[in-house]
């Protein structure tokens, strides 16, 4: 770097606003480095993004790192599994569940009728219901021992968020070491096979060259009347001559 772009450089951060922050840090438990995740407050309780693809997330659960050009179909030392997926049901499942209740409360309250199809919750809804809900966390069994029997969730506090595929989590320290049980003891993920590529195979069609020619402008080929049967008396294959 020149000296008039360094002197560039320090102008620009010298037009910066002073800020002062305070990070979230993890460390140990089989990471390499410092890990600092991507937090949220809320209503006074810190939640933590858990992202399966997450390399520094994936380290800390299988003390590896994270390969997503392994030369094999599947990644290497993933942690793709179906917890993600069951976690982000009970999300939802929470979240509609406790807006039904808001609005029953609200019909009760005001003497009117409770309505008999409630809608399900969206993102705005947070503002009505609240920032995060409680789920009763799936049970898990130990990696260690998988003789084991199953060891019963926590209970977590996921954070309002039903447009994302990542969980959002209270930070913990018993909370991290469950999501890490649970993550190691889950099946890996399978993309589901839809009902209508199930049930209707697709098949190819195979078709030869279409013959070009008459039949497929859907002429009739043309009639000589008289040349052929010429051609047929004719001696030694002569045409006849026309009689003067």
């Amino acid at each position: 770097m020149s000296g008039e772009e360094n002197a560039a450089e320090l102008e620009e951060q010298d037009d910066q606003p002073l800020k002062i922050y305070t990070a979230t840090c993890i460390s140990g438990g089989g990471l390499k480095g410092v890990w600092m995740p991507t937090i949220e407050e809320a209503s006074g309780v810190t939640f933590i993004k858990l992202n399966k693809w997450d390399r520094q997330l994936t380290q800390y659960v299988t003390g590896k790192s994270l390969n997503l050009f392994s030369g094999s179909k599947k990644p290497k030392n993933s942690i793709n599994v179906h917890w993600f997926q069951t976690m982000t049901d009970l999300r939802r499942q929470a979240c509609n569940d406790s807006l039904k209740k808001l609005i029953v409360q609200a019909a009760e309250a005001s003497g009117g009728k409770v309505p008999e199809k409630i809608r399900p919750a969206t993102q705005a809804d947070e503002f009505l219901a609240g920032r995060f809900v409680t789920v009763q966390a799936p049970p898990y069994k130990d990696p260690e021992n998988p003789d084991a029997e199953e060891v019963d969730g926590p209970q977590l506090k996921l954070l309002w968020k039903l447009k994302t595929p990542d969980v959002w989590m209270e930070l913990t320290f018993e909370n991290l070491e469950y999501a890490k049980k649970a993550i190691l003891g889950s099946p890996a993920w399978e993309q589901p096979i839809s009902a209508r590529a199930k049930h209707s195979p697709r098949k190819r069609r195979r078709r030869g060259p279409k013959p070009r020619g008459h039949d497929e402008l859907g002429e009739e080929p043309l009639k000589d009347d008289g040349g052929e049967a010429a051609l047929q008396n004719a001696p030694n294959g002569e045409e006849e001559e026309d009689e003067e």
